[in-house]
């Protein structure tokens, strides 16, 4: 509660659950086993041994004498937060030369080819990039394809599309 706290979660948006993943002996997949917080203290192996059997046989139809094991004790804090405000971009110059930093020679549709290498952090709402081209970010590499268009929205999103169909 005070790592939620701490993250600045209303008191009524916060959920900290209590779970304890259990399996018959030799099992492979554990049944998870929700705890109430008020159930922490007073309940036993013995009683968590009920509850997993009982819940075996909701999911199974069967439950088997003895051989019950805990395998996890977990306890899952939640909170929940106003969403962001998102702020719009306001669309500027459609050309991305400003955010070109590179070419490269790729090997397309049987010969060489020198496409434009764009840096993904540079692109503003509004650019677009006609294919073929490669944009750039640390995580990731795009490739616009021939006949293709990407524009980057207003939220800064790269929308890619067939050349003519809805492209702004």
């Amino acid at each position: 509660m005070r790592w939620l706290e701490g993250e600045e979660v209303a008191p009524d948006e916060r959920q900290v659950d209590h779970i304890v993943d259990m399996r018959y002996h030799r099992q492979g997949f554990e049944i998870p086993i929700d705890v109430a917080r008020e159930d922490l203290e007073r309940l036993d192996i013995a009683g968590l041994a009920e509850r997993f059997g009982a819940a075996h046989r909701l999911l199974y139809g069967f439950e088997l004498d003895g051989g019950a094991e805990l395998v996890n004790l977990r306890v899952v804090a939640r909170g929940r937060l106003p969403a962001p405000e998102m702020i719009p971009h306001e669309l500027g110059d459609a050309d991305p030369r400003a955010a070109q930093r590179d070419t490269q020679e790729v090997w397309s549709r049987g010969r060489a080819e020198t496409v434009p290498v764009y840096e993904r952090a540079e692109l503003r709402a509004g650019m677009r990039i006609p294919g073929y081209a490669i944009v750039e970010q640390y995580d990731a590499t795009t490739v616009v394809l021939p006949g293709h268009v990407a524009t980057v929205d207003a939220w800064l999103n790269l929308i890619i599309r067939p050349q003519g169909e809805g492209a702004p």
